[in-house]
């Protein structure tokens, strides 16, 4: 993994595209209440806590914390740190898959990769074949082409999240 990746900032990052009432500490919004973080309903109709963290796809344990007791920022953010902390392998291997050197892979790349990830979890692996390929031969158009993601909404209908896309395009994926 890259040693000298910005953790704190990219974590910051993450909270400001998923929660940035919660991430302003703005009372009674984004799930902040009293100094910690408690479930909170999301546009799309999830039910999250903190920076995107589902509660339909966490454990029996976080969740009966975050319903209980909350958590604060710094316990989210080394959650969200513990966990990605270890995707760089898998990004590696499917780049050396594509033909690339997961060494040439740059910090705004691998920014972008995490907060995909985040995003689409193992979906990120299965489809997007031709991401996957822009990366491998570090093409910045390919990766911001295909780097759509779509949301279902309450009604289930599917969208482009372009404000995702765009902040991707912007931050990760363009040539340092």
């Amino acid at each position: 993994m890259n040693e000298n990746f910005d953790w704190p900032l990219f974590i910051n990052r993450l909270w400001e595209r998923e929660n940035a009432q919660g991430l302003r500490r703005v009372e009674g919004k984004g799930g902040y209440r009293n100094g910690r973080y408690y479930p909170y309903k999301t546009p799309n109709g999830n039910v999250d806590i903190g920076p995107g963290f589902d509660l339909a796809h966490q454990s029996k344990e976080f969740r009966e914390t975050a319903q209980k007791q909350g958590f604060t920022k710094e316990e989210l953010d080394s959650i969200i740190k513990q966990r990605l902390k270890n995707e760089g392998q898998y990004f590696y291997k499917r780049i050396v898959k594509e033909g690339g050197d997961p060494n040439k892979l740059t910090n705004n790349v691998f920014g972008g990769l995490l907060d995909m990830f985040w995003q689409l979890g193992n979906g990120l692996y299965q489809n997007y074949p031709n991401f996957w390929k822009a990366v491998a031969k570090q093409d910045y158009e390919g990766m911001q082409r295909e780097s759509v993601v779509l949301y279902k909404d309450p009604d289930g209908t599917y969208h482009e999240d372009t404000g995702r896309r765009d902040f991707r395009n912007r931050t990760y994926f363009k040539k340092a």
